[in-house]
């Protein structure tokens, strides 16, 4: 007589593939689930990286003491030109005077000079001297910011070759500012012939930094940019402070020139 072997019911067949798809589905749920806590513990982590420090804002507190002011270039292809107050109170919040160019000039009579030469880079850095513009004149236009009017500059006019801008660490007394970046931690240090101080300290996430962007003419405050997208003015008193003069640094600097003059409010 034959053995009869035991045939597994369709619905025990069914019970156990039910399980593995199951089995399966709570798997992929669990990879799904570790990749989103990994992704939220990333982003948060890049997010502590890049924590900037705060300061006080001379938008929000004007200063009237100091004096002077900058301009900036907003890193577009035809760039349009910011000019700040570094007393805080006043910035032109139309960015009206746009043309190609990367070189910003002050004149004596506190008019601005915006220059393109043939060789200008797309976002020339005229600090880096492997960056810097170059070639022959192209075009120019002079701003008066306080009437807002604009003149073109006949090339024929222009510096044969972009002017060369200073060492922005190297004040007007001969004093060097030294910017060091480590770790999120940014300090700025004043060295003079005799002694150097430490004029700013401040702690960000790993990845914050800031770079050195001049001096004011009469010595009085630093600019500086930071990881931010800001401008910071440091102050060089007795008791040294920085600030926020603008929040907003749009796009890459192609240029900056700073001025002891205050144009926006001259009568002409």
């Amino acid at each position: 007589m034959d053995e009869v072997v035991p045939q597994q019911s369709s619905s025990r067949r069914g019970w156990s593939a039910g399980r593995v798809v199951a089995l399966v589905a709570a798997v992929l749920l669990g990879l799904v689930s570790v990749i989103a806590v990994v992704f939220v513990v990333g982003l948060w982590q890049r997010g502590q990286d890049e924590e900037v420090p705060e300061f006080p804002s001379l938008v929000a507190d004007p200063d009237p003491s100091l004096t002077g002011g900058i301009a900036v270039l907003d890193g577009k292809e035809d760039p349009c030109v910011v000019v700040r107050a570094a007393s805080g109170d006043w910035r032109n919040e139309d960015l009206q005077w746009c043309a190609p160019g990367r070189t910003l000039r002050w004149t004596e009579d506190g008019r601005l000079e915006h220059l393109a030469y043939s060789q200008d880079a797309e976002k020339g850095r005229p600090n880096d001297p492997e960056q810097r513009s170059g070639g022959a004149p192209v075009s120019g236009q002079l701003i008066d910011v306080a009437t807002g009017a604009v003149e073109p500059i006949d090339p024929a006019d222009m510096p044969a070759a972009p002017p060369v801008m200073p060492d922005p660490a190297v004040g007007p007394d001969g004093q060097r500012a030294v910017v060091t970046s480590e770790d999120g931690r940014v300090e700025v240090v004043i060295v003079g012939a005799q002694e150097s101080r430490t004029v700013m300290t401040a702690q960000g996430g790993s990845l914050y930094t800031a770079t050195l962007q001049g001096w004011a003419p009469d010595g009085s405050w630093l600019l500086l940019s930071d990881s931010g997208a800001r401008y910071l003015l440091v102050t060089l008193g007795d008791e040294p402070e920085t600030r926020i003069l603008d929040d907003n640094a749009v796009g890459e600097p192609g240029s900056v020139a700073i001025t002891s003059l205050e144009p926006w409010s001259q009568e002409r």
